[in-house]
């Protein structure tokens, strides 16, 4: 049997390609990846600055004679002396002021010390220390003093009410020994004297202001005083004035701001350091003995410094409130100065002339600024063809060629992702700052963004931060 082997005939196709979307789309998001990071990595990043509004305060620390209308009043005889009214309170003509006796009161309270303050004068205290806390800077050291003489002024009055009130039962016993006294005076009760009560602010000289040889003599209850020796001192009206040291760099500025008004004086604002009280003054200035002086007039207040002869004052030259932002970011930009009659109706195109002076086209322009008093438009430099010549669109005969130029200072904003010159006008500064407000309604306002360095950027351009 024979075996037949048949051939099969086998057949080879191609496949069909077909096209896979998919990787295109894949490819061109890999490309423009790739192509992206390339540009941000290669680009240089503007650093960028966030407008807050702010402050420039310029103070200057001064030292201050205080000048008023005091009356010294002496001992009417020998004796130890005690105060029926306390320090630094009002008192009226024929009141009593103090008592002269031949020997020391004694007082029972003296024993205790807890026994001579009510809760009332406790509750003063704990007050004053409430204040201090609240109020207290870390160079407000003239602060300590002060909350130390309210205390201690709080326990002398308390101190002076016990012998007052031992006194009036003395007398109401009718103990001859006691000599009372009344005032001549309607005025504010100051239980001390520094033989400075008659200085006037004309004959004031910088040795005068000098507080380290300064000795001031406090009367307390139970001293003993000589006929004719000073015991307190009236201060009989509100006004007052107070000279002080200034040095030749705060003289000029105060005297150029004086000279700039027309003016025989300068207007001043001074924060007394005692208690952060701010007052507005005109002051005097005069060089004497090769230093200034400047004297301020005051005229409410003035028990609040009864117990000071000098006081630490600041004087504020500059307090300007604004929109704050660093000086590296100011940038300067030249405009052109074009007259309105050289732009049409709505003002927002310019005729300009072609090369052969045979005709002209129109050129769409901003306006940045304008002066109406001038009428004129500012516009900036790069929105016109290099030495373009402007006509008249009522006439084209009579013609402008811009060179007239205004610099505008300005910031860069980024807030869109790319530069926009944004004008400023500067209210003030110091050696890192300026405070600014922002020109029209469109001008630069708070929390806005823009480049720290004005200078590494143009106008237009897509920023990378």
């Amino acid at each position: 049997m024979k075996t037949s082997v048949q051939k099969e005939n086998i057949r080879s196709f191609r496949k069909r390609r077909y096209f896979n979307i998919g990787m295109l789309i894949f490819g061109i998001i890999l490309v423009y990846l790739v192509a992206v990071t390339v540009i941000y990595l290669t680009t240089p990043k503007i650093d960028e600055y966030e407008v807050r509004e702010g402050r420039i305060l310029k103070e200057k620390s001064c030292t201050g004679l205080v000048l008023r209308n005091e009356i010294v009043v002496t001992a009417a005889q020998d004796g130890y002396l005690n105060f029926f009214q306390t320090d630094n309170t009002k008192v009226a003509k024929g009141m009593p002021v103090y008592s002269l006796s031949e020997e020391k009161l004694k007082l029972e309270e003296e024993t205790d010390s807890k026994e001579m303050l009510s809760d009332e004068e406790y509750g003063k205290i704990l007050s004053r220390f409430q204040s201090f806390g609240e109020t207290f800077g870390e160079t407000q050291f003239d602060a300590v003093y002060s909350l130390k003489d309210q205390v201690d002024s709080v326990i002398m009055d308390a101190s002076n009410k016990n012998y007052a009130a031992e006194i009036q039962t003395k007398l109401d016993a009718g103990d001859t020994s006691l000599s009372m006294q009344y005032t001549e005076d309607d005025g504010i009760l100051v239980c001390y004297t520094d033989g400075m009560e008659g200085l006037k602010a004309e004959d004031v000289t910088p040795k005068d202001l000098e507080r380290t040889k300064y000795k001031k003599a406090e009367r307390k209850n139970n001293t003993k005083v000589s006929r004719g020796d000073p015991v307190y001192k009236l201060i009989t009206d509100d006004d007052w004035s107070m000279v002080l040291g200034l040095d030749d760099t705060t003289a000029e500025t105060l005297l150029e701001k004086q000279r700039e008004n027309k003016q025989n004086t300068s207007t001043v604002k001074i924060r007394f350091s005692k208690d952060n009280t701010i007052t507005t003054t005109s002051m005097k200035i005069e060089k004497k003995e090769g230093q200034y002086l400047g004297t301020v007039s005051l005229y409410n207040s003035m028990i609040r410094y009864a117990s000071d002869r000098y006081l630490d004052v600041q004087l504020i030259l500059e307090d300007q409130e604004g929109l704050k932002i660093p000086k590296s970011a100011k940038v300067e930009k030249e405009f052109y100065v074009i007259p309105y009659s050289y732009l049409n109706k709505d003002h927002t195109k310019i005729h300009v002339l072609s090369e052969d002076g045979m005709e002209s086209k129109d050129v769409s322009v901003s306006i940045f600024a304008d002066n109406v008093d001038e009428n004129v438009a500012y516009i900036a430099m790069d929105e016109l063809p290099k030495d373009a010549v402007l006509v008249k669109e009522d006439t084209l005969t009579e013609n402008y060629v811009p060179k007239e130029t205004k610099t505008f200072d300005g910031v860069y904003s980024i807030n869109n992702g790319y530069t926009v010159f944004k004008q400023i006008n500067i209210l003030s500064e110091d050696e890192d700052s300026y405070i600014v407000e922002g020109i029209g309604s469109y001008g630069l306002s708070n929390y806005d963004h823009i480049v720290l360095d004005g200078n590494t950027v143009t106008e237009n351009e897509i920023v990378n931060q």
